[in-house]
C-alpha cells in the first residue's frame, strides 16, 4: 500500500521556518514546531517528554511515552508500539532549542510554585499542565492561515523529516528507526515517492564520482 504524504522541498521547509520565526505565535510554540520537524517525533511522544528523557551530554532524547487525551484528560502512555521506544540524536537546533526551552520552563515553574502540576515535564501549558497537541494543531493553522502551507498539521512534519533524509540519500533503515517504525517496509511503502527520488540522486552521485 502506498500512503500519501506532505512533500515539500528543502526551499520550502526554510520558507515555512521563516514564517513561523516571523510569526507572533509564543516562543515555545515555535520550538515545538522546529523540534517535531528536526526529530520526526509524533507530537504526542514529544509532549510526554520529561527531563530525565533528555540527556544533554550525550545529546540524546529517550522516547518511551506518548501522551494521549482520553475523555478531556491527559493520560502519559507507553509507546505506540516496541520499537517507537528509541533513543535519538540532537542535533545542534534542537540541542539548542531544548537548552532554551530548559530556561523558560524554570521560570515558569519559579512563577507557578506549587501549580505546577507536572514540573518535569519539557514542554508544560501556563498553567502549568501539560500542553495541549489540538491547542498546537490550531495554532499552527491560525500562523500559516494565509500562506500555501494552511493545510501543514503538526504530523506533516513528521513526513518532511524523513523526506528530506530520504532525497538527501540517508540509510533507510536509520530512517524508519528514527521514526519508530516496526519495520523499514512501512517506511518505504509510505515514502515510497522520495525513496525513488533518493535511488535517481544516488546514482547520478556514483556517476559523477566514477566517471
Amino acid at each position: 500500500q502506498k500512503y500519501k504524504t506532505c512533500t515539500f522541498s528543502i526551499e520550502d521547509v526554510k520558507e515555512f521556518i521563516q514564517i513561523i520565526d516571523n510569526s507572533r505565535a509564543k516562543s515555545d510554540f515555535k520550538r515545538i514546531i522546529k523540534i517535531l520537524l528536526f526529530t520526526g517525533m509524533r507530537i504526542g511522544e514529544l509532549l510526554a517528554l520529561e527531563w530525565d528523557d533528555i540527556d544533554f551530554a550525550e545529546r540524546t532524547i529517550s522516547i518511551s511515552h506518548t501522551l494521549l487525551i482520553i475523555k478531556g484528560e491527559f493520560i502519559r502512555s507507553t509507546t505506540k508500539t516496541v520499537k517507537s521506544t528509541r533513543v535519538i540524536t540532537m542535533n545542534n537546533t534542537v540541542y539548542n532549542l531544548l537548552i532554551e526551552q530548559l530556561k523558560y520552563t524554570e521560570e515558569l515553574k519559579k512563577a507557578l510554585g506549587q501549580k505546577c502540576m507536572h514540573p518535569d515535564a519539557v514542554f508544560i501549558s501556563d498553567k502549568g499542565n501539560y500542553k495541549n497537541r489540538n491547542l498546537i494543531g490550531a495554532t499552527l493553522k491560525i500562523v500559516t492561515a494565509k500562506t500555501r502551507f494552511k493545510d501543514v498539521t503538526p504530523h506533516s512534519l513528521r513526513h518532511w523529516f524523513a523526506s528530506i533524509l530520504l532525497d538527501l540519500g540517508v540509510n533507510l533503515k536509520y530512517i524508519s528507526d528514527s521514526l519508530g517504525h516496526t519495520s523499514i517496509n512501512i517506511t518505504a511503502n509510505i515514502y515510497a515517492d522520495s525513496l525513488n527520488n533518493a535511488k535517481v540522486l544516488i546514482a547520478d552521485k556514483m556517476e559523477e564520482v566514477l566517471l
